[in-house]
């Protein structure tokens, strides 16, 4: 046999033997790992039959879920009208905001006129009137007092006037 046939011969069997002492180191880290994976393979079970669960009792939640989408469409569609309603009276409001503007300025202006008037009632009409008031009551009872003078004096009056209607007859009667 020739060196390199003995060599590779060598090889091989230190391939061999490795192959056996690794698959054996391999074997043992292995092991640990192989009975990490067959807890974890328990503690996943009843995650599954959980998740199983949730699934039966998700079902029904999409069917309701799926007739509460069809509900909502009529909604977002009478949405959507309101929407397209409420643009032009939001113009009218704007509108009538500017239309207050002037009638704000126009009642301020009254409210001033209002308070002068009412000055001018309190300080001239007012006081006017408690002046007749003040005159009225002494001339009614002077008026009160002379009331049978007056009723007197037109029955003279009377009396006179047929008088110089008599006189005046008579005195035509003479001139003729």
């Amino acid at each position: 046999m020739s060196n390199n046939e003995l060599l590779l011969a060598l090889s091989e069997m230190m391939d061999t033997k490795l192959k056996s002492v690794l698959q054996e180191e391999l074997k043992k880290e292995i092991q640990p790992i192989k009975a990490d994976i067959a807890e974890l393979k328990k503690e996943i079970q009843p995650m599954k039959a959980d998740i199983a669960e949730l699934k039966k009792e998700i079902q029904p939640m999409k069917a309701d879920i799926a007739e509460l989408k069809k509900e909502i469409q009529p909604i977002k569609a009478d949405l959507a009208d309101l929407k397209q309603e409420i643009r032009p009276m939001k113009a009218d409001i704007a509108d009538l905001k500017q239309e207050i503007q002037p009638m704000k300025v126009s009642i301020g202006n009254l409210e001033r006129e209002v308070a002068g008037i009412k000055i001018h009632l309190e300080n001239v009409t007012d006081r006017n009137i408690r002046l007749l008031a003040e005159n009225y009551v002494p001339a009614a009872r002077r008026y009160e007092k002379e009331v049978s003078q007056i009723e007197s004096m037109k029955t003279d009056i009377e009396i006179l006037k047929q008088v110089v209607t008599e006189h005046s007859e008579k005195l035509q009667k003479l001139a003729y």
